[in-house]
């Protein structure tokens, strides 16, 4: 795939791994030199931060309804908006709203971030003071001399994780990091955290029209960095009349599968979810 993209990359084998990361647990992988990763709390706050003047941010207002029409009306917690054209850029959280209920479903991704490492927890482990690895389970040593674990994927209908959850994802996540550090006697984790996106049953995301007026691009399936940004981009520009090209492909892959109903597609997912879980047990 990236010999076809033209993208640069190289393969690693497991010494020169080792000498990045400081463990000889990974066999093999493939760098990407043009590709990074990026704090999304910092994202979000660099572009609410560097937003053009004729655009208003407004924290701190759930919005409770959107009734389409001309205008369409949008009803906060305690004030209203009416607006010619709405964008929702709410991924999952849109069957809230009441649009896409059989459409699309909400998943959890887990993550823990360490305390920071002594000196001589530095030391022993070696390797360069910042990299990052993705897979089944993400890794990554920052900066601040801190080891952030990416590991264990959720369904949850109710948008939430249970705190009994939480506890067992802190003990795998420490599993995880003892068993590519075994030198790291004792790694606390300062935080752990979980995260909701949005899935489709078939993998397509949603793009389009779904009432007068209401717009919404979504389904990113977990990348959706790279293909909201340029998505939220085409929605707009869909919304204004435009037609182009690319807003011709990326309607063409909008065909999201419908779901069953529950208890049926509670129970799918979770045996999917076994099935996925099984299959990766040695990247674990």
């Amino acid at each position: 795939m990236l010999d076809a993209a033209d993208e640069e990359y190289e393969w690693h084998d497991r010494s020169s791994i080792a000498r990045v990361t400081g463990t000889d647990h990974y066999h093999a992988a493939i760098l990407t030199p043009r590709s990074v990763l990026l704090n999304p709390a910092a994202l979000c706050r660099g572009l609410g931060e560097t937003l053009p003047g004729n655009v208003e941010v407004c924290e701190q207002t759930p919005v409770r309804r959107v009734e389409p029409g001309s205008p369409v009306k949008i009803e906060c917690a305690e004030a209203s908006i009416s607006a010619r054209n709405v964008l929702l850029t709410t991924n999952a959280f849109i069957a809230r709203l009441g649009f896409l209920r059989r459409d699309v479903f909400p998943m959890i991704a887990c993550a823990s971030l360490s305390r920071p490492l002594t000196d001589d927890e530095q030391a022993a482990m070696g390797g360069e003071s910042e990299w990052g690895i993705t897979g089944v389970t993400t890794m990554r040593r920052t900066l601040s001399n801190r080891i952030l674990v990416r590991h264990g994927v959720d369904y949850t209908y109710d948008f939430r994780l249970s705190e009994s959850r939480r506890r067992h994802l802190v003990e795998s996540h420490k599993v995880i990091l003892r068993k590519r550090f075994p030198m790291l006697a004792n790694p606390d984790f300062e935080h752990t955290w979980a995260g909701v996106f949005c899935m489709t049953r078939n993998w397509a995301s949603h793009f389009g029209r779904l009432e007068p007026g209401v717009f919404a691009s979504l389904g990113y399936c977990g990348v959706g960095l790279p293909r909201g940004t340029i998505s939220g981009r085409l929605l707009a520009e869909y919304a204004m009349g435009t037609e182009s090209g690319l807003i011709t492909d990326v309607q063409a892959l909008s065909r999201p599968r419908a779901l069953p109903p529950q208890p049926f597609l509670g129970i799918g997912i979770q045996a999917r979810l076994a099935w996925y879980r099984w299959r990766a047990r040695a990247e674990a």
